[in-house]
């Protein structure tokens, strides 16, 4: 399911040739979107199964994951 919401996520942001402002964008873009991957998970987690003190570890959707969307967008884009 995880990869299911990378893949969209990296769909949505192909475009072309990125300038060093748009690529900073982009990283935003990516960290926002992870950002609210993290929270939907964890939120439907604490509402489904009622575990209201869920968290969701720091490596997961964290800096890793957005720098190998990144990755993954330059390779699909280029």
């Amino acid at each position: 399911m995880k990869f299911l919401f990378l893949v969209a996520l990296v769909l949505s942001l192909v475009s072309s040739e990125l300038s060093e402002l748009q690529e900073q964008d982009l990283v935003k873009k990516i960290d926002y979107n992870l950002a609210g991957i993290r929270g939907i998970i964890q939120g439907l987690k604490r509402g489904f199964y009622q575990e209201y003190t869920f968290e969701i570890k720091p490596n997961c959707f964290g800096e890793t994951t957005e720098v190998m969307v990144y990755n993954f967008y330059e390779i699909i884009d280029y």
